[in-house]
């Protein structure tokens, strides 16, 4: 049975400096939109010691949290570091070192359903932007990265979504220039195209929204502009495919009336979807005190705010549904 996720909270005092993660519990349904604040426990503390100019990329699948960043070593070179960590469980492992000298990478997780398996896939690119290398990492001691083939040459900068065992994310097709969706079976380490993406509407999408998993279907959350929601934002979209046919339909989702008096002067981000509970979530996209999370239920039309407590002393936060 489906159940409502636990939210992680990776959370940061100020950029590159030590993560310390806070969990909260499965928030009750048709909670009211007075609803009062939620309380977070402290469950493990990363040091990181990363460089002044690193950026620390957060991802998050099947209870980890998976991230990079750069460190100087001892005879001051830098190199990424690739970690991932279990909060519920407090174990951490960085990951070996890619069989590659180049510094340029960008790194997807997926989780193999079949085998119960999270696997790495990493792609690293000599010049101009196209990947040429795709490695992968079985996750776990002992394992070794290793190469893989993929005939599409592709490029792609923005983090993308695995559910039922298949990892998607949006990429240009370095051959026509094209955006595209690229599939990849994390079972059998194979790459496929969705259709091309020709409507300048869905376009866009592609480019600037935010993936999610809505009842199995994959689906894009969009924005009226690339920055986010805001109190002048009137509605948003949400992509769904159909995965037998390819098609993809836009389903417009209106503000009610109490919208703008509800996010007052926030700057809202897509942090995902809760499918048991038609709620989309949003959280601020920047750093600020208190900290709320925002639920929109696309079935009702309700929006409401809950004040999320015991974050306080931490200006960065990075949300993740599990």
């Amino acid at each position: 049975m489906a159940q409502i996720p636990q939210f992680l909270f990776a959370c940061q005092r100020e950029v590159n400096t030590d993560v310390t993660f806070f969990s909260l519990p499965p928030q009750p349904q048709n909670v009211a939109e007075n609803a009062p604040p939620a309380a977070t426990n402290q469950v493990m503390h990363l040091p990181l010691n990363a460089v002044d100019d690193s950026n620390v990329i957060f991802n998050s699948i099947r209870g980890f949290v998976c991230f990079i960043y750069q460190r100087r070593l001892v005879g001051g070179n830098i190199e990424h570091v690739q970690m991932i960590c279990k909060p519920s469980t407090q174990e951490s492992s960085i990951l070996p070192t890619m069989n590659t000298t180049r510094v340029r990478m960008m790194t997807y997780y997926g989780y193999d359903e079949v085998n119960n398996q999270l696997k790495v896939l990493s792609m690293t690119w000599r010049n101009g932007m196209n990947f040429d290398d795709h490695q992968v990492l079985n996750f776990g001691p002992g394992n070794a990265w290793r190469t893989i083939r993929c005939d599409v040459p592709h490029y792609s900068s923005k983090k993308g979504i695995c559910f039922n065992g298949v990892l998607y994310y949006p990429a240009i097709d370095m051959s026509t220039g094209h955006n595209m969706i690229v599939c990849f079976d994390v079972e059998a380490e194979q790459f496929r195209i969705l259709p091309a993406v020709i409507m300048e509407e869905m376009v866009e999408a592609v480019k600037h929204g935010s993936f999610i998993n809505y009842n199995g279907r994959l689906g894009i959350l969009e924005s009226e502009n690339m920055l986010g929601v805001d109190n002048t934002s009137t509605h948003f979209t949400m992509w769904l495919l159909n995965h037998e046919t390819r098609v993809w339909a836009d389903h417009i989702h209106v503000f009610p009336a109490s919208f703008e008096d509800t996010v007052g002067e926030a700057l809202l981000r897509f942090d995902g979807m809760i499918t048991l509970t038609n709620e989309v979530v949003f959280s601020s996209y920047y750093p600020s005190n208190p900290f709320y999370l925002f639920y929109y239920n696309i079935i009702t039309n309700t929006f409401r705010k809950v004040k999320i407590q015991g974050m306080e002393a931490y200006n960065y936060r990075y949300t993740c549904l599990n």
